[in-house]
């Protein structure tokens, strides 16, 4: 693994630079730098963790409960316990957020009776976050960079499995690209990779609202958090479909990308097949 200091575009290959000095060249660049880039995004949220020894305890499990100022997710096996606080930063000190939590959650407290921290703690952002193209729209496709896993979507750990949702954008980036490899239309490929990431992030963004004003009575954090994510839940540029109606969009038969007629409705936005609704009993 190498650092990349430079990244162009000549003729029909990408040519990158890393810091060592080396240049690879492929006719694909795949973006997959994690939360970086132009986004939108949530409430800014960090997630602080911190490894522990203790004595064995002979208890595996795992367990997310409230505080007032954050949530706290902890996993235990025997002498092993690992504690994850996620919080705003600037209310409060981060070094302090797993005492703060422990005074607040008896079963965190217990879990942490006699444990000693281990290593350094680790922090990274927690919110959700869909990632803006930063190139020129009046790019053909072909020319700007694929993102995949986080730099395309990023989901509040709350609210989704962050592994899964990065494994499922790699599979629809692989997709499209050997659809367009295999002579797909570029810009048609482009576009169903952008819906259905932007169908994750609404879903993830509506998920975590709905979970954070369950837990509204805990505090100012969780009713604010809630309310953030209730306004990033309307589509990026799509009203909301009332009745159905026919529209043209991509779609995947045969491995290929291709454009069809579909019916689309509230309940089934993405469309479903004309052809498909038409063969179906009672369709």
């Amino acid at each position: 693994m190498a650092a990349v200091t430079g990244v162009a575009r000549a003729s029909d290959q990408w040519r990158v630079v890393t810091r060592g000095g080396d240049l690879l060249t492929a006719p694909v660049l795949i973006e997959a730098r994690g939360r970086r880039g132009p986004a939108r995004r949530g409430p800014l949220l960090l997630a602080i963790g911190q490894s522990f020894r203790r004595h064995p305890r002979g208890v595996v499990g795992t367990r997310i409960e409230p505080a007032d100022f954050g949530w706290c997710w902890w996993a235990e096996r025997d002498d092993e316990l690992w504690v994850q606080i996620v919080a705003r930063p600037g209310r409060s000190r981060p070094d302090g957020w797993v005492a703060a939590a422990a005074r607040q959650i008896p079963g965190l407290s217990e879990a942490l009776n006699g444990a000693t921290p281990t290593g350094e703690p680790s922090a990274c952002a927690a919110h959700a976050r869909f990632g803006l193209d930063r190139s020129s729209r009046a790019q053909e496709p072909a020319l700007r960079p694929w993102r995949v896993g986080d730099a395309a979507v990023a989901l509040d750990p709350l609210s989704g499995q962050g592994i899964y949702q990065a494994l499922k954008s790699a599979k629809l980036v692989a997709t499209a690209i050997l659809s367009v490899l295999n002579g797909g239309n570029a810009a048609l490929a482009e576009r169903f990779v952008i819906e259905r990431h932007e169908e994750d992030f609404l879903r993830g963004v509506r998920v975590a609202a709905e979970f954070y004003g369950q837990n509204a009575a805990h505090g100012e954090f969780w009713a604010q958090t809630a309310k953030a994510y209730e306004v990033l839940s309307v589509p990026l540029g799509r009203p909301h479909v009332a009745g159905r109606r026919i529209e043209r969009r991509p779609t995947l038969i045969d491995g290929r990308i291709v454009e069809r007629e579909v019916i689309v409705s509230g309940a089934h936005p993405r469309g479903v097949l004309k052809d498909a609704l038409a063969n179906h009993p009672g369709g």
